[in-house]
């Protein structure tokens, strides 16, 4: 059955900093892309330079629209990955100093270590919880502003990958009712 997305505003962006970006509207939610992975291609225009950046990023848009007219949708490809995939392609965004850029690039590499070590690497994104977020922060903050400064990190890095940004961090009411320090947990 040949059917199409209801997509809108399919569009080839290059940001300040020269950086091409599609994006795209379904049922409201932007989506955007900067590589074409999620269609099982290995267009990366971003990597290459001058003409071939142009050429590959309308390679890469032409792309897109096949597959949106064919039914393809991100959420398709979302739904199988696990945490630690999504984890493992989260790239701090440009456009954040480049201090906090390696802050959330360590957080998000230490919550993968800790996926590893718990045997979590399987863990859906329905599966992943307030528990288990808890145990890691429990694990890796000695200090109460250390663990609140983690806390938000994590929550800014899984919000996103979850799909949702939550307005508070992710594991905030399970760590106010549990009032132990977490110097005390370790």
């Amino acid at each position: 059955m040949h059917w199409s997305t209801n997509y809108s505003n399919l569009k080839l962006h290059r940001n300040s900093r020269g950086r091409y970006i599609i994006s795209f509207y379904i049922d409201g939610r932007r989506f955007r892309f900067s590589h074409g992975k999620c269609l099982g291609c290995t267009i990366k225009p971003n990597s290459l330079s001058g003409e071939a950046k142009d050429r590959a990023s309308i390679e890469l848009l032409s792309r897109f629209k096949a597959a949106l007219d064919k039914g393809w949708t991100p959420e398709s490809v979302e739904q199988n990955k696990t945490c630690f995939e999504s984890l493992m392609e989260f790239i701090p965004s440009p456009s954040l100093s480049l201090g906090y850029q390696k802050e959330l690039a360590k957080t998000a590499n230490q919550f993968i270590g800790f996926l590893k070590a718990q045997e979590l690497t399987s863990l859906p994104h329905s599966e992943l919880n307030k528990r288990i977020v808890h145990d890691y922060l429990t694990t890796t903050s000695t200090t109460p502003s250390g663990f609140n400064h983690e806390r938000a990190r994590l929550s800014s890095i899984v919000g996103p990958i979850m799909g949702t940004r939550p307005s508070k961090p992710m594991c905030q009411d399970s760590c106010e009712k549990d009032q132990t320090k977490p110097s005390q947990a370790l």
